[in-house]
């Protein structure tokens, strides 16, 4: 069976319900709906079992989920289910009792912890949305029986379950914490990569100056990055392609800057020629910005921008 990816729009799992195993699959353009797939997974890093794939999906008319090789149905009153949080925001765990005997545990990294940690809205639903295995635990809401046929209903009828339209808010909120990111964190790792090339003064110097000078530059950056990734995930599956992303965020943050700069000198300094441009100061804007937007970047992750419904 298929199984849409919930952490990913260019990503699939080809699943055996039967072993438990799986095989993932890049698809050749993103995901727009959820018709033709079983149901759900997710890949998750454990400390102690490495990569686990957790899942939920239907099979033989009835919903059930699993993780790495090992089933339940889901929303089954003889299971007991908790989902709670460890080590602060970083590591999760999911435990499945029957009878009262703890017959599964699963300790999980949180896929956004980082967002839970600097996100001021961050909510339950943004939550559930990053973690699949925070669904696999029934709500008060209705009877385990309802929630378990409302699932069952929502796969049959071709899993109709749409992404929300991104909302206004979500992707203000989106590029507002990018452009935070790169403007805290941003000027700090250009001052390191400054004083690797032994400038005269204090490293407290180097970093003040670089707060002063790159501060709008990594503001710029981190609006460019945030505008990318509010339209969507595909370029944000490998972490290689996000620190490039966000290099060229960094350096086009650089050329907007020197372009303000170059402006104002052009409208307030007489005499002003192309020949006064700061080339020198763009090289080092530059040689600083690149590679602290693709730290930025890589701190920022992959969480999307945009919020997905499930069941």
């Amino acid at each position: 069976m298929l199984l849409a990816d919930c952490s990913s729009d260019n990503h699939c799992f080809e699943f055996d319900p039967h072993t438990g195993a799986y095989s993932h699959l890049r698809l050749p353009t993103p995901r727009k709906a959820r018709a033709g797939y079983s149901g759900m997974g997710q890949l998750l890093r454990s400390p102690r079992e490495g990569k686990v794939l957790v899942a939920k999906y239907l099979r033989d008319g009835d919903a059930w989920f699993s993780i790495g090789a090992e089933k339940w149905k889901l929303f089954d009153s003889s299971l007991t289910l908790t989902h709670s949080e460890a080590w602060g925001v970083f590591l999760c765990e999911l435990v499945v009792y029957r009878g009262g005997q703890c017959i599964r545990k699963l300790r999980y990294l949180r896929r956004d912890w980082f967002s839970a940690m600097i996100d001021p809205a961050y909510d339950d639903l943004d939550f559930s949305l990053a973690n699949l295995p925070v669904v696999f635990v029934p709500h008060d809401l209705s009877s385990v029986e309802k929630q378990r046929a409302d699932f069952i209903r929502n796969v049959v009828q071709r899993f109709q379950i749409r992404w929300t339209a991104p909302s206004r808010m979500k992707n203000l909120r989106a590029i507002a914490m990018s452009t935070v990111i790169f403007g805290a964190v941003g000027p700090a790792i250009g001052a390191v990569v400054i004083w690797q090339q032994r400038p005269p003064g204090s490293f407290r110097g180097v970093l003040l100056l670089s707060y002063v000078f790159g501060g709008m530059p990594a503001l710029i950056a981190g609006a460019a990055y945030g505008g990318l990734r509010v339209r969507g995930n595909t370029f944000s599956s490998r972490w290689y392609t996000r620190a490039l992303w966000g290099a060229i965020a960094g350096l086009f943050g650089c050329f907007v800057f020197l372009f303000f700069v170059s402006v104002y000198d052009l409208l307030t300094v007489p005499d002003w020629t192309i020949a006064d441009l700061e080339i020198g100061f763009l090289r080092r804007l530059a040689l600083a910005g690149t590679p602290a937007g693709a730290i930025c970047a890589l701190l920022i992750g992959s969480a999307q921008a945009r919020p997905g419904a499930r069941s």
